[in-house]
């Protein structure tokens, strides 16, 4: 076989990966973020406890990050995957044809404790496949699969309205289902490279990774990740409704506008890293920064009480670009640890992230919950003291991100 061509076949076991965990970020976003109104009335829940379906899956999602890092340093993503994609694709048809509240909330545990593999299983697949590369291609695929958030917003609300919660949960199912077996044709393949030695299953190796600097990084990193994807996944849609009177279709077009530019900021942050000679700590001390300054401005507008939807939907979308810098992150924690434990430090990162955003979703169930609701046509509607509390909250949150990050001292290289 040529070489080019054979150089191109080795990212072949990549495409089914990446379909599920375009289907994982598929349902990262559609419960409760683009049907919240929807599973309230069908479901016949409270904002509190629609809120804790996003919440659930969160929590389960970041604590099986903890054990899917080491899991694919020692069995490799290829096989990691091919165990966990079979309880996500199964969680997700739980969700499609659940009828109560209570079996909801179970099936989206079981959908988070299949998807909480998959970040890392790509990531192992494709820093094993990509080598020097990694920073590129792993912006590539995962925005490829992050697009999955994209289809998740104004296509899957709009495929709501015409065709029915049921039938396009059924849908993300089917697809799902289809992801799984694609990625069982890739690891037939024969290139998946899953036969070399792996490192052992070390708990000590996991306790390594805890070192002053990584700490001080998984807060830097996890709080605007947290500040944005709560937003986006959990309460955004209602905040939007509710404050700024958008309709649903509106709200939907913002979430639709911050997906995408999340989704294409991750590989622009890699271009840019690189240009600026592998500058990885400077892009993310952007990152945190300006997540701080978004939450403040619209901190400000909540206080001034202003509804208008143009200044609201243009922080919301910036505040997308803080939240997404994954493959310099990545980059950043290659250069700084272990390569033997590249993969457990990153699914640390990653579940110290999912932990931020679940404690932000817990926490704005809570606001939401405590302020005077509205009835408004049987859904019920917050008000503006609930979504500034919100809004302060995320300020603080930021804060402590901005100290951690320029508090960072990389590794001097030899």
């Amino acid at each position: 076989m040529p070489r080019s061509r054979r150089n191109t076949w080795i990212y072949f076991p990549l495409v089914g990966v990446t379909l599920v965990y375009f289907c994982a970020c598929l349902q990262k976003v559609i419960v409760p973020g683009a049907t919240f109104s929807d599973i309230q009335s069908l479901f016949h829940l409270g904002i509190a406890d629609t809120v804790r379906l996003g919440a659930a899956f969160y929590f389960v999602y970041a604590s099986l990050q903890l054990a899917a890092g080491p899991l694919a340093d020692r069995f490799g993503g290829a096989k990691v995957v091919a165990v966990a994609g079979f309880i996500f694709a199964a969680g997700s048809l739980i969700s499609a044809l659940a009828v109560s509240g209570e079996w909801l909330l179970a099936s989206r545990i079981i959908v988070g404790a299949g998807a909480a593999m998959m970040a890392q299983a790509l990531l192992e697949m494709t820093s094993r496949i990509a080598g020097e590369k990694l920073p590129v291609v792993f912006g590539v695929v995962t925005m490829l699969g992050y697009s999955g958030s994209i289809i998740g917003t104004t296509p899957f609300i709009a495929g709501v309205a015409a065709f029915g919660y049921r039938a396009m949960m059924m849908a993300a199912a089917v697809l799902a289902g289809i992801a799984y077996v694609l990625h069982l044709a890739g690891c037939s393949s024969g290139v998946a490279g899953e036969g070399q030695k792996r490192a052992p299953f070390s708990i000590a190796g996991w306790f390594r990774c805890f070192t002053r600097q990584n700490i001080l990084f998984f807060f830097a990193m996890g709080i605007p990740f947290a500040t944005t994807f709560s937003f986006l996944t959990i309460f955004g849609k209602k905040f939007l409704e509710d404050y700024a009177r958008m309709t649903s279709a509106q709200a939907g077009a913002i979430l639709f506008g911050m997906t995408l530019v999340a989704a294409v900021n991750g590989i622009v942050a890699a271009v840019v890293s690189r240009r600026f000679g592998n500058n990885h700590l400077l892009i993310m001390r952007c990152s945190s920064v300006g997540s701080f300054i978004l939450t403040i401005a619209l901190s400000v507008l909540l206080a001034m009480r202003c509804h208008s939807p143009l200044p609201i939907g243009i922080i919301a979308l910036m505040l997308a670009s803080t939240g997404n810098i994954l493959p310099v992150y990545a980059a950043y924690l290659r250069e700084n640890n272990d390569p033997n434990f590249f993969v457990t430090v990153n699914s640390i990162m990653n579940g110290c992230a999912y932990v931020f955003t679940s404690f932000a979703a817990w926490g704005a169930g809570k606001l939401m919950g405590f302020f005077p609701q509205e009835n408004v046509g049987g859904v019920l509607r917050c008000g503006e003291n609930a979504y500034l509390a919100i809004a302060l909250g995320m300020v603080l949150f930021s804060t402590v991100s901005v100290a951690c990050t320029f508090a960072l001292r990389p590794r001097k290289k030899a």
